[in-house]
This record gives C-alpha cells, sequence and structure tokens, in this order.
C-alpha cells in the first residue's frame, strides 16, 4: 500500500515521496484505503490522527515523539489535502498541502 501512495504522490504532485524514516517503526493504513483516502501513520498516531487545521495547535501541545503521519486524506468538497505530520525528540511538523477538492483540482 505504500508503493501505491508513492506512485500517486510522484505522479500527481511531481516531486520524489518524502523520505519515511525507520524509527517510527512500520507504517499502517489508518482508515479503509480508496481514491480520496490513501493515510498510513505509526503506532502512536493511529489513536489520534491529527488531520484538520483546527487541530494543529492541540497536535503541537499534544502529540507524543514516535507520532508519525503520511498520505492523502480529505473528508469535505474542498477539505482534500496531502499530510506529512512527524514529531522526533526534536522536531514537531505538521505539514498540509491543500490538493484537490471543488475549488482546487489536482493539476492545479
Amino acid at each position: 500500500m505504500i508503493s501505491r501512495l508513492k506512485e500517486i504522490f510522484q505522479k500527481d504532485i511531481g516531486m520524489p515521496f518524502p523520505i519515511i524514516p525507520e524509527t517510527f517503526g512500520k507504517l499502517v493504513p489508518l482508515f479503509k484505503p480508496h481514491a480520496k483516502c490513501l493515510l498510513f501513520g505509526s503506532k502512536v498516531a493511529v489513536g489520534n490522527p491529527y488531520l484538520v487545521q483546527a487541530s494543529i495547535s492541540e497536535f503541537l501541545e499534544n502529540a507524543p515523539v514516535g507520532y508519525f503521519l503520511i498520505g492523502f486524506w480529505g473528508h469535505g468538497t474542498n477539505s482534500y489535502a496531502f499530510y506529512y505530520s512527524r514529531v522526533d525528540s526534536m522536531s514537531k511538523i505538521f505539514f498540509r498541502l491543500g490538493y484537490g477538492g471543488a475549488d482546487l483540482p489536482p493539476e492545479n
């Protein structure tokens, strides 16, 4: 499944796929994969995937070391995005790249 995510990312985003550090362990699907949702995370992320803009502050305050999330997800007309979130001993990263939806087709 990760190989499918890499393929779609490289085709649609047009960049090399981000490196997934081995320190986060084996990634598992966070939801049943389908066309608009191809999202994977570490064991820590499975319990609480921070996916909406309103959860950024909570992520920065509460996401524990070992949190890792990567992939495509969306829940409404304009909310589709590519996510790359991680927490290690030195940093917290919450990256959301808008992708698709009614106002932003992937080719833009």
